[in-house]
């Protein structure tokens, strides 16, 4: 499930290199996504993506 958000998060990366705003915002609010859930999450052992690392999360 958080494999979703940090892929989101590097999707977001690229887009804002390539000069997609529109694209960059999107994905940036579904890696922000992350925050949200409940409960035990797993992240499957080799992706540790939780936001609290992210730029996405900083505040300006």
């Amino acid at each position: 499930m958080t494999t979703r958000h940090g892929a989101a998060a590097v999707q977001a990366e690229a887009l804002a290199g390539l000069g997609d705003l529109y694209a960059c915002q999107r994905a940036l609010d579904t890696a922000a996504e992350v925050q949200d859930l409940t409960g035990q999450v797993h992240n499957g052992g080799w992706l540790r993506f939780d936001g609290s690392r992210s730029w996405t999360t900083s505040s300006w």
